[in-house]
């Protein structure tokens, strides 16, 4: 009873921490016993760890995402190395996400040199055939693993990883990530002919995608030299930051940084020839100092150099 009432309120509390990442304000929750059960966890650690793998495991992931420390990381990836073949496929998809999560909320928080780490957790989970649930993929698996390998420029892998899934697409909104994800490969590619029949197939009911469709767009017109355009696309997400009330904290802030950056790029494009160098380097500077994630970093180190 002691080990169910420790697992059941060390899933809560995980919920919790989930729960206060995606506000603008902390609900700052009533975490009652949480240092007791962390304190008697710790106490049993060796017998947990031995006979009771679902509580080990939120252990874990309670205290990797409370301190955001990598030693619980490696703990728990040293468990699932050990233990998972002995769990459920399901199972294992379920334990391997919190792996991806933590991952991704470093990321997120611009610890860019995460990227590598997680995109092999993802080739462990795409050979272990992890990404099924019920024979479908979610929006958010598609959406991840395509941000990542795209990042990475494991172009090749990601196009057999879209073939091998795309019969298997949650069809609430994993087709839109699929068209996304299609869509930045073209781009990578410099194959702006076919980029449009993805990117107008990309609904606006989930503003994570919406908002990415017109990051790639505000690219795709500054590449095509047509300024005009990337303003309107600044000017669109302005409007939607104002009125798009399902937006999270982080979108919020994906949404400015990133407006920020493609507008200053155009007062670089648009300087005259004498001060162009000049507002290179302070754009620079900008991108190395900004400590959130900037959308499509690596493209605005890229453009601005040639400029």
């Amino acid at each position: 009873m002691d080990y169910y009432f420790s697992f059941a309120k060390l899933h809560t509390f995980n919920q919790m921490f989930h729960s206060d990442a995606d506000k603008d304000e902390k609900i700052h929750y009533n975490k009652k016993y949480y240092a007791e059960i962390i304190e008697f966890v710790e106490a049993n650690k060796d017998e947990i760890y031995k006979h009771h793998p679902n509580l080990f495991i939120i252990y874990c992931v309670v205290r990797m995402f409370d301190s955001m420390d990598d030693k619980y990381l490696r703990e728990l990836k040293s468990y699932l190395k050990i233990k998972g073949e002995k769990f459920r496929k399901d199972k294992q998809s379920y334990y391997y996400h919190y792996v991806t999560q933590y991952y991704i909320q470093k990321i997120n928080m611009g610890m860019v040199e995460y990227r590598r780490p997680v995109f092999e957790i993802y080739k462990i989970m795409n050979d272990g055939k992890l990404f099924l649930k019920d024979d479908i993929i979610t929006h958010f698996e598609i959406n991840s693993v395509a941000n990542i390998a795209l990042a990475l420029k494991e172009i090749g892998w990601l196009e057999k990883f879209l073939d091998s899934y795309e019969k298997h697409l949650d069809p609430v909104f994993a087709i839109d990530a699929f068209n996304l994800a299609k869509a930045k490969i073209l781009f990578y590619k410099k194959d702006t002919k076919n980029i449009f029949k993805y990117l107008n197939s990309i609904s606006v009911k989930d503003p994570n995608y919406y908002s990415h469709a017109k990051f790639l767009l505000g690219r795709i017109n500054f590449e095509l030299k047509n300024i005009t355009g990337a303003k309107y696309i600044v000017d669109n997400l302005k409007q939607y930051l104002r009125v798009g009330k399902a937006l999270t904290a982080g979108q919020k802030d994906t949404i400015r940084i990133y407006n920020y950056f493609l507008t200053e790029l155009i007062k670089v494009y648009e300087s005259k020839s004498e001060n162009k160098n000049s507002l290179k380097v302070i754009f620079k500077k900008e991108l190395d100092n900004e400590k959130k994630l900037v959308p499509n970093k690596d493209w605005f180190y890229e453009t601005v150099k040639k400029l």
